[in-house]
């Protein structure tokens, strides 16, 4: 495969499986004096999951990463988290699938755009991609919501599913 059909593949694992999120850390120091300060930091994180290492395997050998068990309930297949590190090598692996991506694009430019911020003094900017993240992140969660119907206590032959009727993250409030 070239290195374009590698990263065309990854922007759709990353499209389905992947996720950018900008946190917010807090961190209590104590001076010299004794007084307390709040020290806040925001961190971007590019993580992939999976049950099949072997695939993340194969990310991690053409893009980079580092592989970490996830604690496993026990009914459940063993969980792998991959996760990109460095602002150097995010970039790197944002700009191979920010082309080809679909669903998380817009994710993808705010990661970017917070990368490139790395050793600029510069709090608010960072806090205001954050809240892009997390509204964008949320708004793409209605996607993977349960699918419901829109008419409690009717026949089942006649029920609709949600989104039959109107699509994905459209329905009216009083949907049960």
């Amino acid at each position: 495969m070239s290195a374009q059909s590698n990263a065309a593949y990854l922007a759709g694992f990353m499209d389905g499986e992947g996720s950018f999120s900008i946190v917010k850390t807090y961190q209590i120091k104590q001076r010299v004096d004794g007084s307390k300060v709040k020290n806040i930091r925001h961190h971007l994180h590019v993580k992939i999951t999976n049950t099949n290492k072997t695939v993340l395997d194969w990310i991690v050998e053409h893009f980079g990463g580092q592989l970490s068990n996830k604690k496993q309930v026990r009914e459940w297949k063993p969980k792998w988290d991959l996760t990109i590190t460095g602002n150097a090598s995010m970039e790197r692996f944002i700009l191979a699938i920010m082309p080809y991506l679909i669903v998380k694009k817009k994710q993808a430019q705010t990661a970017l755009d917070f990368a490139r911020l790395h050793g600029q003094d510069v709090p608010e900017e960072r806090d205001r991609l954050r809240q892009i993240m997390l509204q964008l992140n949320n708004s793409s969660q209605c996607h993977s919501k349960s699918v419901t119907t829109n008419t409690p206590n009717m026949d089942e032959s006649v029920l609709k599913i949600e989104s039959e009727l109107t699509g994905d993250c459209e329905s009216e409030p009083a949907v049960t």
